[in-house]
């Protein structure tokens, strides 16, 4: 996001860092993640960017893995899995 016109396009996977999930109506995960690993690193858990308002500045052509907007009315593209 800091040099938009280096990216040709995007593919993003488990992309919940940076984005409020609860104020979406996602799930909290990274507690009980924490809870059930406690020896993976910590950096996932412990920033808190937000980064939900630059969202829209994304220009590339971009790719979203995310099963559980499969079907969902803003998702152009899905295929169910």
């Amino acid at each position: 996001m800091e040099q938009p016109e280096r990216v040709a396009c995007l593919v993003l996977v488990a992309t919940s860092g940076g984005v409020d999930v609860a104020r979406l109506g996602g799930a909290e995960w990274r507690h009980e993640y924490r809870a059930s690993l406690p020896d993976v690193p910590t950096w996932f858990a412990d920033d808190r960017t937000d980064l939900s308002d630059r969202l829209p500045t994304i220009r590339a052509p971009t790719l979203l893995l995310c099963p559980s907007l499969t079907g969902h009315p803003t998702a152009r593209h899905t295929i169910p899995v």
